[in-house]
């Protein structure tokens, strides 16, 4: 198995670097909704959070049944 988070340089391409780069740029666009870096860097800690304070660690596999949306890529 590819580990893709090895495989890409982060502090180029990730959220949380986009998000202090240019933290009002559009990351996320559908139909009407727009999240910026700024909120999906927000939004995706948050979530990452809480699920560290549920026990759930790093490295665990969890499943997310969602429709689609901005949110589902949020998580």
């Amino acid at each position: 198995m590819i580990d893709f988070v090895k495989k890409f340089d982060l502090d180029r391409i990730g959220i949380t670097t986009n998000a202090k780069r240019t933290p009002d740029q559009a990351a996320l666009i559908m139909n009407d909704v727009v999240v910026t870096f700024e909120e999906l860097d927000r939004k995706t800690n948050a979530l990452a959070n809480a699920l560290l304070q549920l026990g759930i660690e790093p490295g665990d596999r969890i499943s997310i049944l969602m429709h689609n949306s901005p949110e589902i890529m949020q998580a």
